[in-house]
C-alpha cells in the first residue's frame, strides 16, 4: 500500500503546483487510497463532491482559467483527463491545500497538506 500511496503523493504533488501554484514539497499528513466500491454512499458523495475552493486563485494560473471556463475539459468540478481513465481535482480549503484522484474509475485518492 505504501507504494500506491507513493504514487498518488507523487501525482498530487504535480497537480498542487501546476494547478494552483501551490508547490508542496514536504510529505503530507492525510494520504487515503481506496477503492470506490469500498465506499459507502456517505463517504462517496462527500468524495464525489469535494468542498469549494475559499480562495480565488492567483491570476493567470490554470485554477483561474478554469473558474472563468477557459477551454478544459471539465465533468462537474473535476478536471477530465481521460473519460473512465484519470480524473482529478485540486482546490485549497482554509488552511489546507488537497488534491482527488480517481484512476480507472476503480481507485481513489485524496492528498492532503497543511498550509500553517
Amino acid at each position: 500500500m505504501s507504494r500506491v500511496d507513493a504514487v498518488f503523493v507523487k501525482l498530487a504533488r504535480a497537480h498542487a503546483a501546476y494547478e494552483l501554484n501551490e508547490p508542496q514539497v514536504g510529505e503530507p499528513p492525510r494520504v487515503q487510497c481506496v477503492p470506490l466500491v469500498l465506499m459507502t454512499d456517505e463517504q462517496r458523495e462527500e468524495f464525489e463532491n469535494p468542498p469549494g475552493t475559499e480562495f480565488w486563485p492567483e491570476v493567470g494560473s490554470r485554477a483561474m482559467q478554469r473558474l472563468v471556463g477557459v477551454g478544459d475539459p471539465l465533468d462537474g468540478a473535476w478536471f477530465v483527463v481521460q473519460r473512465d481513465r484519470y480524473r482529478f481535482f485540486a482546490g485549497t480549503t482554509g488552511d489546507t491545500v488537497f488534491v482527488r484522484i480517481v484512476l480507472s474509475e476503480y481507485l481513489a485518492g485524496h492528498v492532503e497538506w497543511d498550509q500553517g
